[in-house]
């Protein structure tokens, strides 16, 4: 007889649901000894292992996922595992009080669970948090190149990640391998049961990466036959001139807010226009000839020259929910460009026809500055450049914050003409 709890129960079920097929999903073997216990699971892509030091009795039990779902909790309550006649598994527990008993038939136990590799090292700060931004940059539908995989390179102790559309670099980590090893992207690594910021070990054999998360050990088969894009070729010169939009948090977030809910076309579909010639502006509209709405970025600025372009509103939102806050424009048809020294983002824009110009009657939305000191409104923004930037610092808005109507702007232009004549 095997005992664990209803709450390890619930991890392990949703870790190996996440990482294993969904159809003829394989055995999970619960097995121990005088190591402890160890509870794993693996295919042909993907093997995961779990580990507790504890002495036991040896003892080996196949069971289905199923089994685990079946019995799973919130609480340490005790579940007993135990073989009972003809093959099958006996699960037994409490709940609320109530005991329950649960048998599966135990299924068959195919191929050895590769062995881990015993040489491992730190990953590095922030790695496991990298991954699963890579998985997000992946397609998982794509028959061409190796878009459903991330690649990890042992020289430069990089992640690289696309979808044909976008590419997602993070570096600074140490793998202790030199060539270039690519992996699916197994959504496993998105479980809550792992910390974004959980210590993580890296290792390598022939056939797998192996990865340890605490007591989890999760190894990945190399994906040795197929090509991973040239992504370094995407990724702009800095030789080259170019325009940058330098977002304030509070411009961020009202991003992260408003983008979503501007008017969307269903001929252009999610694209949205970034103007920067003059105010700061995202545009958007319901229909080609319909009033645009526009998010005025009061707390932002331009430096170099003005550019308007038009992009996918789904992929400049996620360069702000990464944490970018420097968006380059080279072009309005090269790929927009952001980085903050170990990370770069890259996403191919629209076409240029589908700018959309700004007129008198647009509904105005202005991002809110209230409670902020003037001189700190741009985050990391430096003398030097606040003095290069060849386009002033919008003023504080002098009306409440929200939607400027046609006739509010008139009063605004005839008290500054009168004003004017005055002096």
């Amino acid at each position: 007889m095997i005992t664990l709890t209803r709450k390890l129960a619930r991890q392990v079920e949703d870790v190996f649901r996440r990482a294993l097929p969904r159809l003829n999903p394989p055995a999970v073997v619960v097995r121990t000894d005088r190591e402890g216990l160890r509870i794993s699971a693996w295919s042909q892509e993907v093997a995961i292992e779990y580990r507790e030091a504890r002495v036991h009795a040896s003892e080996q039990i196949s069971l289905p996922l199923e089994a685990l779902k079946r019995c799973a909790g919130s609480r340490s309550e005790a579940v007993t595992v135990e073989s009972g006649d003809s093959d099958r598994a006996v699960l037994r527990w409490n709940d609320l009080g109530i005991p329950q008993v649960a048998a599966f038939d135990s299924p068959e136990i195919l191929g050895e669970y590769p062995a881990i590799p015993e040489k491992r090292l730190p990953a590095g700060q922030g790695f496991l948090a990298a991954l699963r931004d890579a998985i997000d940059t992946t397609d998982s539908q794509s028959s061409r190149y190796a878009l459903d995989c991330v690649r990890l390179r042992g020289t430069s102790g990089r992640i690289d990640a696309t979808d044909s559309r976008q590419v997602l670099i993070h570096s600074g980590f140490n793998f202790g391998w030199d060539d270039d090893l690519l992996v699916a992207a197994n959504p496993v690594f998105k479980s809550t049961v792992f910390s974004p910021h959980a210590d993580v070990q890296v290792g390598r054999s022939e056939n797998w990466i192996a990865l340890q998360i605490g007591p989890w050990a999760i190894q990945l088969a190399i994906d040795k036959g197929r090509r991973f894009p040239d992504v370094d070729g995407v990724l702009p010169s800095r030789s080259v001139p170019y325009s940058r939009l330098r977002l304030s948090d509070s411009d961020a977030a009202f991003l992260v807010r408003a983008l979503p809910r501007l008017p969307m076309d269903d001929m252009s579909h999610d694209s949205v226009t970034v103007d920067l010639n003059g105010s700061l502006a995202i545009r958007a509209r319901s229909q080609a000839g319909a009033v645009p709405t526009e998010l005025v970025l009061v707390g932002s600025l331009r430096l170099g020259e003005p550019i308007g372009i038009n992009t996918a509103r789904r992929y400049l939102e996620r360069a702000v929910r990464l944490g970018f806050r420097d968006v380059d424009f080279v072009s309005a048809e090269a790929p927009a460009h952001c980085s903050d020294g170990r990370r770069q983002y890259v996403w191919a824009l629209l076409s240029p026809k589908g700018f959309i110009p700004t007129v008198d009657n647009a509904v105005r939305i202005e991002s809110s500055l209230v409670g902020q000191p003037r001189s700190t409104r741009v985050s990391g923004l430096s003398k030097a450049d606040a003095a290069a930037a060849p386009v002033r610092r919008p003023r504080m808005p002098s009306q409440p914050v929200g939607v400027t109507s046609p006739q509010v702007r008139a009063s605004r232009l005839k008290r500054s003409s009168v004003a004017a004549g005055q002096t």
